[in-house]
């Protein structure tokens, strides 16, 4: 959590965001600095990359989701593909016999790994 927190300081000095960090247990991110304000897309986009890469550079080793969340960033530890997975030992069910929807497109976010544990269906 702490190169995490490290990264998002960096991110929100760098590319000029108005925003609180949050830094909780298992999580840290920022979210606007007044109600009601908007954080643009795109720097929350670039934190979240920032996040992701920067963790990966290191080789953390527990899973972990950076995520853009429409109006703040995270990186959250832990992600929904180990809820899958225990879902699947709970049950039995196989990867081929789970199919997860999600809204998220890009290779970060919380619905990406998911992809790895449930069927691929060609149509997603």
């Amino acid at each position: 959590m702490d190169l995490a927190h490290e990264t998002i300081q960096q991110c929100v000095v760098q590319l000029d965001i108005e925003a609180r960090i949050i830094r909780k247990e298992r999580a840290v991110g920022i979210i606007p600095k007044r109600p009601g304000q908007k954080l643009r897309r795109e720097v929350l986009d670039e934190t979240a990359y920032a996040l992701a890469s920067t963790l990966n550079k290191n080789k953390v080793k527990i899973p972990f989701c950076a995520f853009n969340g429409g109006n703040d960033c995270f990186v959250d530890i832990g992600d929904k593909s180990i809820a899958i997975i225990a879902l699947q030992k709970l049950t039995g069910a196989k990867g081929d016999q789970c199919l997860h929807i999600g809204d998220q497109f890009l290779t970060h976010g919380n619905d990406f790994p998911c992809r790895f544990v449930t069927a691929h269906h060609p149509l997603f």
